[in-house]
């Protein structure tokens, strides 16, 4: 049954009101007809194949066989329909930025030619970064845009783009009045991972000495290179308060690099004394990051049942090895060690 287009639009539009105000306080269905939950203070139970026996504690629903709780609920159960219906609203607004989000096209450019932040952002979350990426997106282009887009009012940016004569490019760069203010690069996983497998040196440092290239460039012509890595975007921890940060403060985005990295590192080493058994017994030396010692591989005998390799000197969880990517030596595990226990050492990249 085509529930919406057989209910009244004023009551389906406040319906679909309140399941975005978050109103729906909880829902569940056993068959996809029966719907049971509450909104607001009411207590709701929609039969979306019978309208008749469907009951609802509000007052309205004493004398019409749908109101709007029923639809808020239904909404809240099936998302898919929310979306098309919210697409619906939308109109032509939101098919034109569906056809040039997937066409590619950044949300700057989208926001320039008239477009709302709001129409933008809600276009966005609809299609989801995974349709993005279906569409040649890359998931830290999502992720950076939806970002930039909140402080497209006063800057504009570009992607992939150039500063002055500087023949490499830029993931983006943000312009004050035409004037490049800030540029962002995006650090992968292969930047500064390695990932539980031996280290290409040859790549590592290719892509580490066009970094620095970037870096002298921006430092000469005073224009911040603010780096953002992969782990920053999929914690959350990247938004707009940083990139306004960077736009006040020149400084900013140097101690940004410079916290990111230790943060990365220390999130790194951490995933890496986790179900380690593999990596160990494809390793010549390993090192503790608890007690700083450094040993073969063939000393470590204990395991836990996640497969985490436990310390052959202190006992604990805390393991790391060579097949992992690190350069297991004394020297190096002092300075991971300090990083364990929060002391400021000074790294080298």
């Amino acid at each position: 049954m085509r529930v919406l287009e057989s209910v009244d639009n004023i009551i389906v539009k406040r319906g679909f009101e309140y399941y975005k105000q978050h109103l729906v306080y909880s829902g569940t269905t056993n068959d996809h007809i029966k719907l049971k939950g509450k909104v607001r203070d009411y207590l709701v139970e929609f039969n979306v194949s019978d309208f008749e026996k469907s009951t609802c504690t509000c007052e309205y629903a004493k004398k019409h066989s749908v109101c709007k709780h029923m639809i808020a609920l239904y909404f809240y159960i099936f998302r898919d329909k929310a979306h098309e219906y919210e697409f619906e609203i939308g109109g032509e607004r939101y098919k034109d930025i569906a056809k040039r989000l997937l066409q590619c096209e950044t949300l700057d450019s989208l926001f320039r030619s008239g477009h709302t932040k709001t129409d933008i952002k809600a276009v966005y979350r609809l299609l989801g970064t995974k349709e993005l990426v279906k569409h040649r997106w890359k998931l830290y282009q999502c992720r950076i845009e939806r970002t930039l887009i909140d402080v497209a009012k006063n800057y504009n940016y570009k992607r992939d783009a150039v500063i002055g004569d500087f023949e490499k490019t830029f993931d983006y760069v943000v312009y004050d009045d035409g004037v490049p203010v800030l540029a962002i690069e995006y650090l992968n996983a292969d930047y500064l991972t390695i990932d539980e497998k031996p280290v290409d040196v040859e790549k590592y440092n290719l892509a580490m000495s066009k970094l620095l290239e970037k870096k002298k460039f921006c430092e000469s012509v005073e224009v911040p290179l603010l780096e953002v890595d992969f782990l920053e975007l999929s914690s959350h921890c990247f938004g707009a308060n940083e990139v306004r940060s960077a736009l006040r403060n020149k400084d900013y985005a140097n101690k940004h690099n410079e916290n990111r990295r230790k943060d990365y590192l220390n999130e790194f080493i951490w995933d890496c004394t986790d179900e380690n058994y593999e990596a160990i017994h494809l390793s010549k030396l390993c090192g503790c990051i608890n007690c700083g010692e450094v040993y073969p591989s063939s000393a470590v005998k204990i395991y836990d049942q996640t497969e985490s390799a436990h310390c052959p000197k202190c006992k604990e969880p805390k393991v790391i090895c060579d097949y992992q990517g690190f350069e297991i030596t004394p020297e190096f595990m002092i300075k991971v060690k300090a990083l364990y226990e929060n002391v400021d050492q000074e790294w080298i990249w």
